[in-house]
């Protein structure tokens, strides 16, 4: 059995027996996030105003979470004008809330899922994967790691927000059967991101060309042309494709 003491009362948080941060700065990190500032600028400010190297940004990262899955959070949100139940909720863009996995890696859930998922069970997994982090040796697999696959995966709906503690995940609809037509739909698909090449700035015209690895002198029109022929490469689509929509969440 492994154990971490913890240093509370003393003003201190032990990640790994290696790392320990002060709780001054766990709230100061805290504070950073909710005002739309990443631990990793943060600690580069603090790098360059102690003319000091610190741990790496992604490992300080891991110790702040382990802090905050070890605390205790009561999540009173609400929206002044309609309390906890909103009658509308736009979702926007979150290109930043996104992470790349192959489509193949996750798996087809079973056939009897209907898509109820337990919010709580599912965020108590989340939260084990990031205090198991504190006890991983060099190299070792986290036990407690959560997988993303359709029939375990929760939305964050606040307990005064949410009916009940089981929510619907209806992301396993999404799922688009292959199918004799595939080709036409996304020559149509290509058509459609083509003619809203033409909405784009210049800048971000020259800005994706560069980036797909293409000519960026001529005209706007020239860069466009080159843009729609390169839309054949699928590693260029998708380039175009998420400059142009982006990437929403679910």
């Amino acid at each position: 059995m492994m154990y971490r003491y913890q240093e509370f009362t003393d003003g201190i948080h032990n990640f790994n027996d290696h790392l320990l941060l002060s709780l001054h700065l766990c709230v100061i990190l805290r504070n950073a996030l909710q005002n739309h500032t990443a631990v990793s600028r943060v600690m580069s400010i603090l790098e360059a105003t102690a003319k000091a190297k610190f741990p790496s940004k992604d490992t300080v990262l891991h110790a702040y979470l382990h802090f905050e899955a070890l605390s205790s959070h009561v999540y009173s949100y609400t929206c002044i004008n309609c309390g906890y139940y909103p009658k509308v909720v736009i979702m926007d863009l979150h290109k930043k809330g996104v992470f790349s996995i192959p489509f193949s890696e996750i798996a087809t859930p079973p056939s009897d899922f209907k898509g109820d998922t337990n919010i709580v069970s599912f965020w108590e997994s989340v939260t084990m994967e990031m205090i198991g982090r504190g006890f991983l040796s060099s190299g070792r697999k986290n036990p407690f790691v959560v997988c993303p696959s359709y029939d375990c995966w929760a939305p964050w709906i606040g307990p005064n927000t949410r009916k009940s503690d089981i929510v619907l995940n209806t992301e396993h609809a999404k799922l688009q059967k292959t199918k004799s037509c595939d080709v036409p739909d996304l020559d149509v698909t290509e058509e459609r991101l083509g003619d809203e090449l033409f909405n784009l700035k210049v800048d971000a015209v020259r800005k994706l060309c560069k980036e797909c690895g293409l000519d960026t002198k001529g005209s706007r029109m020239d860069i466009v042309l080159h843009l729609r022929t390169e839309m054949q490469n699928r590693s260029a689509y998708d380039k175009i494709f998420l400059q142009i929509w982006g990437a929403s969440g679910g």
